[in-house]
């Protein structure tokens, strides 16, 4: 059924165009200037996430057999970190988990 999938391989693209839609017009976008004015909070949100999470999942990876399959799913895994279990262990350490409601950048939603 060739026909079919072209036509769901359109159908597909305005999905994904809907559902981003839908993801991007929950953020504040008028308070991305206030969330980029704690210098602080991006110098250690860009430090940790470009220079000491990678430097770990390199050494982590190092322990793994030499599978590019099982790399890809590693790194994907640990390099990608998912926003929900990101709120909940910065709660479990009494941390400011509402800070970290839009994409972990310091807007109150």
């Amino acid at each position: 059924m060739p026909g079919y999938a072209e036509n769901l391989g359109s159908v597909i693209s305005i999905v994904i165009a809907l559902l981003m839609y839908s993801m991007f017009s929950q953020i504040p976008f008028t308070s991305l200037k206030k969330a980029f004015g704690d210098r602080t909070y991006i110098k250690a949100l860009l430090t940790t996430n470009f220079i000491i999470v990678p430097i770990v999942v390199w050494g982590l990876s190092q322990l793994l057999p030499d599978n590019p399959s099982l790399l890809i799913g590693f790194y994907l895994v640990f390099l990608t970190p998912c926003i929900d279990y990101v709120i909940v262990i910065t709660s479990l350490g009494k941390g400011d988990e509402k800070s970290l409601n839009c994409p972990r950048m310091r807007i109150k939603l």
